[in-house]
């Protein structure tokens, strides 16, 4: 395009010809790369979403096309905000100057010109009028000065000097060019920068309103449909009508801006022409274009761009940033809800696959042995031969094939899918950026400050707040399937061995009374019904797993998603950043109170000992103090429930089914069945039988309180050995405190006729061919408390120390008489290992309990007491939140009042069975006795017990000789105590009834008798 008559000056029009055409095409093509991106950008998304509804549901479900569309829209998020900070205006203006220095331009031009003066007015500024007026002086000076030269010139009749005057004009060409091209044009282009970046903002905030009303569409049909699956449709109009407005907008504008900058840059080359014309004159000075000046000005000039750049980059930062958020929640939401399709797949899996029992082929196996026993019970020998094949068959068959394949099954886990559940979701919070930008208006429009911009940690707030609920919901469901499952084959485990023990009761009871026919049909006949209701039971807990987990885990999906969604509003967002403050701040505080709590169970034992040792012997003297003062307490009566609660607890086991009888005798057990947490003192009694058999000196003490289980320990451990040693398991008794007594008892353990010395034992046992296993228990019978009592156990000590190489040493002490032969003889000297007995906790107790009672087959019912009735919270339970209270309540009161003795525990258990039904049984809450009266005990009460304590119980002579006074001075006191229920007296020895057992000892302390 040429223009002649526009353009005053020919550098003006030849610049025209040759860079007016590439300047526009430049400066388009550098602000259109941002029309272009947009273009893509808009176009990509919509690929996006129509190639989100086009998944086949085969293919792909829903949730991971959701995913994708979503990772897929951040993704290209990032790659427009990389774009915008690529493609800003300086970079844009850099790449139109680099144009101008390609053209071949003078640096200077000079121009003669006939000077014409100026007009002087009175507006002008007062500088340039004084200049102006300089140089029309100048002028007028010249002038005249040429008229006078002229007025000689025509006397000597010479060329008279023309009166026009010139002047010379230095134009700097280049550097006016570089300031209107190079400075004033980006500088006027910049409302067309803020045109993009308005329209930047507007279509990605379009954008966004789409797809934020595209997430709620699909949001709604989560929650109103409360389906695990979308419907999701490609063909909104909305959307069609999105993209079609935002590509016509971005049409119209291209062409508006082609149209604007050619107008600009028609504009400066104007600018420059008119400029040519006066410069380096009073209206345009040449130093206006030096290169110094220049540069101050270039660099004032891209300040401003930069500084308008900056805030625009802020802005859309920010809106991709805030946008970016949306999605990631969106993102996290989805793929959560796309584990668990798959989560729920592999339980439906599991389910059909391990969970769909043959429940008919087991019902059918235990009622065909019912109907067996029932046709074949005519006589005795006819039932005692089909209970001995049923039972086996039940062992053979039922137990060893079908129920172990089932419960085989079982032991397949949900719960390592739900926790490989978990952990994906942990990753993808993970994943999640730890660093996002928002402003409070939302207002992205205009260029932003930086001060504007606030700051989020979604992971962080991920973390605190939506995580914890997730894990929490998570963890109770895990526990819920682990409770299910363990009781299922737990009830499965018990539908054999219910089956079995019946059955092996009916034997027993056939044995024992052979014409109890229809009584021996009868407790076989309800055992297998009993296992029956186990396997209902059983039936019905799959039932639970089959519906429960799937249920909880969608509705631990909905409620995170519900928090995660509070992240895209802005009020909530600072609302959750205070509240992480806030948990800290309590993190802290609960940390410095945990310490303080745990310094101060630190030094509360330490306080209590220096309490002990230096006020030790008050009690005595506060006691005096009180009686002088009139201020003495009255005596506690003994109990009358005290003397009657063995009587009573025997009566409670005659009422209970046979079976029931069978399993709560106070006998020591060698079934592993009924073994319970002894594993640290078991594997004990291993180590010292592995060092006996290297050839090491091993004796070994096995000490616990009686009654809590050494019998049933040492039977387990030698059930668990597997050796091919002769074994000698045996218990003293009787007490064993002299010469003849120790003899006869060896001369009897070993089957011999007599031994006439300690030496000939030593001697028999080192001569003998084989080794030995030679268990001695209630070794606290080799002693009587009196001058040479203690011979006994000295000799014992030499026959182990001397044949210890031959024989492996087991013996067993009651801990009382341990502690008072440690005092005397040293015992703790003669035994290499000393294996104590633990009391059992709550729920090892527990556990003793159920092990026995779900061998029965019968169902607990815990029957609450007045005050519970009575309780609002209770009253608000249902019945199995009820029972898991009561049954709580109900051990936490057997541990404290048994003291942790299994025994003690086994018959308050029975003693608080008060009904039976066919396969219930009721227990009664635990009413403790009052034993407040043993505080009160005289002094000779308190010697007599010790006494019996120490020794494990004495019979009336044997207490004699121990306190050294005559037998009915001894049984005048023996006797009224054991009326008053302080002793019981099972066989011949006194000893203390072991209700006031643990009182009794901890008194005993209090006075010094015992440590």
């Amino acid at each position: 395009m040429k223009v002649e008559k526009d353009f005053c000056n020919d550098e003006v029009k030849q610049l025209w010809d040759s860079f007016s055409a590439i300047s526009q095409e430049e400066l388009f093509q550098s602000f259109n790369e941002h029309i272009n991106e947009l273009h893509s950008t808009l176009k990509d998304y919509a690929e996006y979403y129509e190639s989100l509804n086009k998944a086949r549901v085969e293919d792909k479900n829903n949730f991971a096309s959701l995913t994708e569309f979503n990772q897929s829209t951040l993704n290209l998020l990032i790659k427009s905000q990389k774009h915008q900070l690529e493609h800003d205006f300086r970079t844009m203006s850099l790449a139109h100057i680099s144009k101008l220095d390609d053209l071949d331009l003078s640096k200077t031009i000079s121009k003669k010109e006939k000077f014409k003066p100026y007009t002087l007015n009175k507006n002008i500024r007062l500088i340039l009028f004084i200049k102006k007026l300089g140089l029309n002086i100048k002028f007028i000076f010249k002038v005249q000065q040429k008229k006078f030269f002229n007025i000689f010139r025509r006397l000597f009749k010479k060329e008279l000097l023309g009166l026009d005057t010139f002047q010379r004009r230095k134009i700097p060409y280049k550097q006016m060019v570089d300031y209107y091209f190079g400075i004033l044009l980006p500088k006027s282009l910049g409302n067309s920068f803020q045109s993009i970046m308005q329209l930047r903002s507007t279509i990605l905030l379009d954008l966004w309103q789409f797809d934020q009303d595209f997430e709620t569409e699909i949001q709604t049909q989560l929650i109103e449909n409360k389906t695990d699956k979308v419907v999701l449709n490609s063909e909104h109009k909305s959307f069609g009508n999105v993209i079609e407005k935002q590509e016509q907008r971005l049409n119209e504008f291209s062409t508006k801006l082609k149209d604007d900058i050619a107008l600009v840059i028609l504009e400066h080359f104007q600018l420059l022409d008119k400029a040519l014309l006066c410069v380096d004159t009073p209206e345009l000075p040449r130093k206006k274009f030096y290169v110094n000046e220049l540069k101050a000005k270039q660099s004032q000039v891209y300040s401003s761009i930069d500084l308008e750049n900056e805030r625009w980059n802020n802005t859309h930062t920010t809106l991709i940033d805030d946008w970016s958020l949306d999605i990631e929640i969106a993102q996290l939401h989805f793929s959560v809800l796309n584990e668990y399709t798959s989560l729920n797949s592999k339980i439906v899996k599991f389910i059909d696959e391990h969970l769909s029992l043959n429940i008919e082929k087991l019902q059918e196996f235990i009622s065909a042995s019912s109907k067996n026993i029932q046709e074949n019970s005519a006589t005795t020998k006819e039932l005692a031969l089909v209970l001995k094949k049923e039972r086996a068959n039940i062992k053979n068959e039922f137990i060893d094939k079908i129920l172990a394949k089932t419960i085989k099954k079982l032991s397949g886990s949900i719960n390592q899918d739900i926790e490989k559940f978990n952990s994906k979701t942990i990753k993808l919070i993970d994943n999640v950026s730890d660093k996002r930008s928002f402003i409070k208006s939302k207002n992205y429009e205009r260029g932003i400050r930086q001060s504007e911009i606030n700051w989020l940690s979604p992971k962080e707030l991920l973390n605190f707040e939506a995580l914890p609920h997730f894990e929490a919901s998570i963890k109770k469901i895990q526990l819920f399937i682990d409770n299910n499952m363990q009781k299922a084959r737990f009830k499965l485990l018990a539908l054999g061995t219910v089956s079995d023990f019946s059955l092996e009761s009916a034997q027993i009871m056939l044995q024992n009374k052979k014409s109890a026919i229809k009584a021996t049909v009868q407790v076989a006949e309800e055992g297998l019904n009993r296992a029956l209701i186990h396997l209902d039971e059983a039936t019905a807990l799959m039932d639970e797993i089959k519906k429960e987990p799937q249920e909880q885990l969608r509705q631990t999906i909905t409620t995170f998603n519900t928090e995660i969604q509070k992240l895209k509003n802005v009020d909530n967002i600072l609302e959750l950043n205070l509240k992480i403050v806030k948990i800290k701040a309590i993190e802290r505080s609960k940390k410095l109170k945990k310490d303080t709590i745990a310094w101060i169970l630190n030094i509360i034992p330490k306080a209590v000992n220096f309490v002990k040792e230096h006020i030790s012997g008050t009690t005595g003297f506060i006691a005096e103090i009180k009686n002088y003062l009139g201020m003495h307490v009255e005596k506690v009566q003994i109990s009358h429930e005290l003397p009657e609660f063995i009587c009573q607890t025997e009566l409670a086991l005659k009422k209970l089914p046979f079976v029931y009888q069978r399993l709560y005798q106070l006998t020591p057990t060698d079934e592993d069945r009924f073994f319970v947490s002894r594993q640290t003192e078991l594997e004990s009694l291993q180590k010292a039988f592995f060092d006996w058999k290297q050839d090491r000196f091993v004796t070994t003490a096995l000490i616990s309180e009686k009654g809590n289980g050494a019998t049933s320990l040492l039977n387990i451990f030698l059930n668990k050995i597997e050796t091919d040693v002769p074994i000698i398991h045996q218990s003293a008794d009787k007490k064993i405190y002299n010469t003849k007594a120790y003899l006869a008892f060896f001369a009897e353990l070993f089957q011999k006729d007599q031994f006439e010395t300690n030496e000939e034992i030593i001697v028999y046992l080192n001569s003998k061919t084989d080794s030995l296993i030679l268990i001695l228990e209630s070794l606290q019978h080799f002693f009587l408390k009196k001058v040479n009592g203690f011979e006994c156990e000295r000799m014992l000590f030499e026959l182990m120390s001397r044949t210890s190489k031959k024989v492996f040493w087991v013996g067993t002490y009651t801990i009382h008489s341990w502690e008072y032969l440690k005092k005397t003889i040293d015992i703790s000297e003669q035994f290499i290992r000393e294996v104590h007995l633990q009391q059992f906790n709550k729920e090892n107790l527990e556990e003793v309990i159920f092990k026995r009672n779900n061998v029965s087959g019968y169902k607990i019912i815990f029957e609450p007491s007045r005050e519970s009735r009575n309780s609002k919270s209770f009253q608000k339970m249902n019945e199995d939140e009820k029972q898991v209270l009561l049954s709580k309540q109900f051990f936490t009161e057997l541990t404290q009042m048994s003291n942790g003795n299994v025994s003690l525990a086994q018959l308050y258990w029975l003693r608080s069975t008060y009904s039976v039904s066919d396969d219930t049984i009721n227990i009664g809450f635990l009413k403790e006795i009052d034993v407040s009266f043993v505080k009160d005990l005289p002094a000779e009460h308190l010697f007599a017990i010790h006494t019996l304590l120490i020794h494990d119980g004495l019979n009336l002579e044997d207490y004699a000789l121990a306190l050294n006074r005559p037998e009915n001075k001894c049984r005048n006191i023996l006797i009224p105590m054991l009326e008053k229920g302080l002793l019981i007296r099972p066989k011949e020895k006194f000893n203390i009834n072991p209700i006031i057992f643990r009182q009794i000892v901890s008194l005993l302390k209090s006075h010094n008798f015992i440590n």
